[in-house]
């Protein structure tokens, strides 16, 4: 296909420095090099560069042919070409070519139905013409067919690519690799913190922040952090010297522009022999995504005059700078010694402001306050107490973990250090996190919760997905449609909702139709799986290994002994369990969904998802409720067998082993009020300490572990054999607050109980250590011996601290916006 920027067809405006000089028809396939533009004949037009002057054509581009598959885009051009694609700029040569045809370099876009594309072309002198080709999954390079042009592009997804904007801009800590770098976007440079030993030649580093030992004080500690970058807080303690290091930052402008960082050193040989130093480098690789670039390509440069500076796209003023002390630049590296309070200053952007070290405090000072401020405003700890220090918890992890890559935009991984890098994306861990940020950030939740629903080709949300490859065989727990209903309810945007509703409704039936085991012609429950397909992340598709990573419970006690069922390829291998969980959060997302279609106008598709809701819902009630132990539990999935398409056969034994999957029923309202009461009497009351929320011992002495205290798996305490998940305890306080049952007294205990397990629990080690935990001894320790671990800055574990917001709020206690 060939971009010809000539009258013909609407889409393209003339632009100088931006600003819009014409508009008209000038786009159209198959043009000629001797078409004109005869608009421009006649114009008065500015003096100018040439770069300032661009033609632009902004449109769609429909990959719906290439569904959840890899697609790159590269552009042959005559003149200096810019492509974007949803947003995200692919190509960048922004010059005028020696030769006649110029390659322009090549990206990587994640399929989405039709998304916006805008092609840019250098000045207005010669014809520009650009080829732009595609090649799919690393195959053969083709040219991308007229088809797949369009000169449309809905709004929702407008919406979501003007989100994008306006989130990635400002200096922020938006690399991953490291807690002490700063990077402003879109610029793409930024700087890397350290200390300088000077006798020992070692640097002392604050890279990730969840990289410390856990069975003590983490070295890395995490502080307070403004999600716009606008303040933060960290600090580096060395302890067999005994001295820390904080390193606070804070924007001097309103526009993130003007960046001051202020390290201060504590102890009394924090600064002997030690210079702080700023390793400048541009982190886009010439604008690709967010690692160590070629500096002498990308135009960062070190001068003699003790700068680093660099006049990149979007960079205003371009300099980092030490201030006060001895400086020294050598080697990309600008080095600072302390002064006598133990402090020194780096500057970036405010190249006409010279500033002391008196300067920087004040600015970092007056950023601080300005942040708790309006944490007192939300939650005066006068009044919330201890609330406040969970909040403070919830929004430090959310904001830390936050960080820019071109090929998803801006997204918060589960953590700094955990899974590959640039990013790893968990599913059911990227919704939660929505939840997280939605509190301080609408756009940061909307952002994350649009990057992680990318369904395959087959229709599911992937349960994980990195750079390098997807989990595309299986899924998570189906927590998405409720909390889009969450956020619907919280900020009323429809946008969003239009954007997502129909990957998530396709998503829910791809459950039905992949995971459902039919009992008969009408009736089915679900099963965890793995499809039969080749090339998926993280091993052979097809396993018990993949089936069970779908429940999202990774090694629970209730899946041990029990193999994956075969079956041909394309697929469904399935584990025969009809599990309580994944039917529970069906049922929730299928009701979900139809309240969404109904917000949406579409009253058929809200009425066939409630139905389905509630058929799935009296199968799970009738099959899963054991009435002799007074709990829902799961089953084995008996006489199986794959016929047209379907796993068929009936129900089994009750598999007997516990855990708190056994209380989401309430948070898709399936049980009566009786059963509740007597389940919640008999499990989480006093009547039983399996759960840990009534004394239970030294080793039981918070809520809830991942499998009941009298089930031998307990003992194990490695990951979900016995530890304390915060996700868990989410979803089992929702159910003990939905409508139907919150306001019976049984059930008020014991969300009260668990309200205040959960919070203590965060509370120990974030006040003690900073850390917030994947999972938890039910003993209050963070720390794990078994083989799963647990990473301490996982942003689930702030989990335990929403709780106890939402109940807060529940209880009209605080204002939560």
């Amino acid at each position: 296909m060939r971009f010809c920027f000539v009258p013909g067809v609407a889409g393209l405006g003339v632009y100088y420095n931006n600003a819009m000089l014409l508009e008209g028809p000038s786009f159209g396939p198959g043009c000629r090099r001797d078409d004109v533009t005869p608009q421009l004949q006649n114009a008065t037009l500015p003096c100018g560069s040439a770069q300032l002057f661009t033609r632009r054509w902004d449109g769609g581009l429909n990959l719906s042919t290439v569904a959840g598959r890899w697609v790159e885009l590269s552009v042959e051009a005559n003149l200096g070409t810019r492509l974007w694609v949803s947003g995200r700029k692919l190509v960048d040569q922004w010059q005028v070519p020696d030769e006649v045809t110029a390659w322009a370099g090549k990206g990587w876009v994640a399929k989405d139905a039709v998304v916006p594309v805008r092609m840019e072309s250098i000045g207005i002198g010669a014809q520009p013409l650009a080829d732009v080709h595609l090649r799919v999954d690393g195959g053969n390079w083709t040219a991308v067919p007229d088809s797949m042009w369009t000169g449309s592009v809905e709004k929702p997804e407008l919406q979501r690519q003007e989100l994008q904007r306006g989130l990635a801009r400002s200096w922020n800590t938006w690399n991953r690799g490291s807690a002490g770098s700063h990077v402003i976007l879109p610029a793409g440079l930024g700087f890397t913190l350290g200390i300088h030993n000077r006798s020992s030649d070692e640097i002392i580093s604050w890279d990730a922040v969840d990289s410390c030992a856990e069975t003590e004080e983490c070295q890395v500690r995490p502080g307070a952090h403004a999600i716009n970058g606008s303040y933060t807080k960290i600090s580096r303690r060395i302890p067999h010297a005994a001295v820390n290091y904080t390193v606070e930052s804070a924007h001097a402008d309103d526009d993130g522009n003007f960046l001051v960082v202020l390290v201060t050193a504590h102890g009394p040989s924090a600064t002997e022999g030690m210079r702080a130093r700023a390793t400048v480098d541009f982190f886009f690789d010439c604008g690709l995504n967010l690692r160590p670039g070629n500096q002498s390509v990308c135009g960062a440069i070190l001068t003699k005059n003790r700068t680093v500076e660099a006049e990149p796209e979007g960079f205003p003023g371009g300099v980092v700078a030490a201030v006060g002390g001895l400086v020294s630049a050598a080697d990309g590296v600008l080095s600072a010694s302390f002064d006598s309070s133990g402090r020194v200053c780096f500057t970036a952007g405010g190249t006409e402001t010279k500033l002391s070290i008196e300067d920087c405090q004040n600015i970092v000072s007056r950023r601080q306050a300005w942040y708790f401020a309006g944490l007192d405003v939300k939650y005066p700890r006068n009044k919330v107490g201890k609330l406040r220090d969970a909040v403070e918890a919830v929004r430090s992890v959310v904001a830390w973990n936050t960080m820019w890559d071109m090929r998803v935009n801006v997204v918060t991984p589960v953590s700094r250090n955990f899974g590959e890098l640039p990013y790893a994306m968990w599913l059911w861990d990227m919704y939660f996190l929505t939840l997280l940020a939605a509190g301080d950030s609408k756009e940061v939740a909307y952002s994350n919760f649009i990057e992680m629903t990318v369904p395959t080709q087959y229709g599911n949300v992937p349960g994980y997905f990195d750079k390098d490859g997807v989990g595309a065989d299986r899924s998570k727990p189906y927590v998405a449609a409720m909390i889009l209903l969450d956020h619907f309810k919280r900020f009323g945007d429809p946008w969003i909702v239009e954007l997502m509703f129909d990957k998530l409704a396709g998503w829910a039936d791809w459950v039905r139709d992949m995971r459902g085991f039919w009992l008969s012609s009408t009736e089915y429950l679900i099963v965890p799986g793995s499809n039969n397909i080749a090339n998926v992340q993280g091993g052979a598709a097809c396993s018990t290994v993949h089936a069970v990573w779908e429940t999202g419970l990774d090694n629970s006690p209730i899946y041990d002994n029990i193999t994956v069922l075969q079956a041909p390829p394309g697929e469904a291998c399935i584990l025969p369990v009809l599990d309580v969980g994944l039917n529970s959060l069906q049922v929730a997302s299928l009701d979900a969904l139809s309240q969404l279609a109904k917000a949406l106008g579409r009253s058929d598709r809200s009425n066939q998802l409630a139905a389905e809701g509630a058929r799935l819902s009296a199968t799970l009630s009738r099959l899963l409720w054991d009435a002799d132990r007074k709990i829902f539990d799961n089953r084995l999935a008996v006489d199986a067998n794959f016929e047209s398409g379907r796993w068929k056969g009936g129900a089994g034994k009750f598999i007997g082993r516990i855990t708190p999957t056994a209380f989401y029923p309430m948070l898709a309202g399936v049980p009566d009020a009786e059963q509740a009461v007597t389940m919640v009497a008999r499990w989480l009351g006093t009547g039983s300490g399996g759960f840990c929320l009534v004394d239970g011992g030294s080793q039981c002495q918070f809520g809830l572990p991942a499998v009941v205290s009298f089930d031998p798996a307990f003992t194990d305490q490695d990951y979900w054999r016995g530890r304390v998940w915060a996700p868990m305890n989410y979803l089992v306080y929702r159910g003990l607050a939905h409508a139907k049952y919150r306001h019976l007294e049984t059930v008020m205990q014991a969300r009260g109980a668990l309200v205040a397990s959960s919070q203590a629990l965060l509370l120990g080690e974030w006040l003690d250590m900073g850390h917030v935990h994947e999972n938890y001894g039910p003993n209050g320790s963070g720390y794990s011996a078994g083989g799963g671990g647990s990473n301490p800055f996982h942003h689930w574990g702030a989990l335990l601290g929403y709780v106890a917001m939402e109940a807060a709020e529940e209880a009209e206690s605080v204002i939560f916006m």
